[in-house]
């Protein structure tokens, strides 16, 4: 994302959330904080041009293997907290339509299943993947 440092003014973080995807806003000038519901898509789509950094919670970039970005981070955390990075998806697990398939089609491409809570995630990792394909250009 091209970014004007002169025009920066707040940053944001998503998540994911039974609602939609909430998202948390940061004045850097002001420090004010703004949470609200959004739309993805169309939160992406009509976002300020001063935005100067946007944190998604979700694994974004699916490979079929591991990350190194979770093995940094879990080594980073250290024990115990190292747990609390499960491994994303292989993109085929993504499609099938019960946790036991996409769980064997993850263990058949990448050696491991698919915990249930990675599982629960999986309709908004699709999310994630559709607006990062719709709204940012991809390295090839």
């Amino acid at each position: 994302m091209n970014v004007n440092r002169s025009a920066e003014s707040w940053i944001a973080g998503v998540d994911g959330c039974r609602s939609g995807w909430v998202a948390f806003r940061l004045d850097l000038r002001t420090r004010e904080t703004q949470v609200e519901i959004v739309d993805l898509h169309s939160w992406i789509r009509s976002k300020p041009n001063n935005l100067a950094i946007l944190a998604i919670d979700m694994p974004i970039g699916l490979v079929d293997g591991p990350r190194p970005c979770d093995c940094a981070a879990r080594k980073l955390l250290g024990f115990p907290r190292s747990s609390s990075v499960f491994a994303a998806h292989c993109r085929a697990a993504l499609n099938p339509n019960s946790h036991t398939r996409a769980s064997e089609m993850n263990r058949n491409t990448t050696g491991k299943g698919l915990s249930i809570q990675a599982w629960a995630i999986a309709p908004k990792i699709k999310c994630v993947w559709q607006v990062v394909l719709a709204h940012f250009v991809i390295p090839q």
